[in-house]
């Protein structure tokens, strides 16, 4: 098997992302990583601090029973179609946004606002346990908006890893 940590999994906001990947050399460490999915060839990592920090609390689901309706999850953006947006947690678990659920406002391309390896917080809108589909929403006002304050942390947490590995190479 071979591990890999995707450009789109190494930080939670995208604009460290360039800085980060001009400080990445050999011998860097990389405080905490999580492994996403496994299969027989790949082992898929991710370095993002919201995905860690809520697979070490538990609020990170790996199976479908794990799921209820209302549930706020943080994810990330697994493929990004014309209609609608599949978020991934751990393995193979994913959900579908359709279009109608990716935002407060009409949304015409979901590919204008929304990448691959994006992270977001999605609600849970509805298991279907015999098709296992999971339906979810990424509508800031299904989501929560802001309540908590684990997205600011994450990227307080990037910044601090951008200034340490900065002055490391000073």
């Amino acid at each position: 098997a071979e591990g890999i940590l995707p450009f789109s999994q190494l930080v939670d906001h995208e604009a460290h992302k360039d800085s980060l990947l001009e400080l990445l050399s050999p011998g860097v460490v990389l405080p905490r990583v999580l492994v996403l999915a496994k299969d027989k060839r790949h082992v898929t990592l991710s370095s993002k601090s919201t995905l860690v920090s809520a697979a070490q609390t538990g609020a990170l689901p790996r199976e479908q029973s794990e799921l209820r309706p209302g549930m706020v999850v943080d994810s990330y953006v697994r493929a990004v179609e014309s209609y609608g947006v599949f978020v991934g947690f751990l393995g193979r678990l994913n959900a579908l946004a359709p279009r109608a659920n990716l935002s407060d406002s009409f949304v015409s391309d979901p590919n204008e606002v929304f990448q691959k390896g994006q992270t977001v917080r999605a609600a849970v809108v509805k298991v279907e346990e015999e098709s296992n589909k999971i339906t979810a929403s990424l509508k800031p006002s299904a989501c929560g908006g802001c309540t908590d304050c684990s997205f600011l942390t994450s990227y307080l947490e990037e910044r601090q890893l951008l200034h340490q590995l900065t002055r490391a190479q000073m």
